[in-house]
């Protein structure tokens, strides 16, 4: 299944982070700034879970900038 989610704020990283668990996910956001940060792996979120599963994770999440 493919997902896609609108608006990468903690709400749409969140979702996309346990939806990407599984499934392929899609983010949009109209703010370039955000997507280059979260391509970097820098969140907003502070959550160890969160950090270790993005370190170890191959993402295959995408992410894009576009509405």
């Amino acid at each position: 299944m493919k997902i896609s989610i609108l608006g990468l704020d903690s709400v749409g990283v969140a979702n996309a982070l346990l939806l990407g668990q599984n499934e392929d996910v899609l983010g949009y956001d109209q703010d370039e700034e955000k997507i280059r940060t979260l391509k970097r792996k820098n969140l907003a979120i502070q959550d160890d879970f969160i950090s270790k599963f993005i370190n170890e994770k191959k993402n295959k999440d995408k992410m894009v900038c576009k509405f």
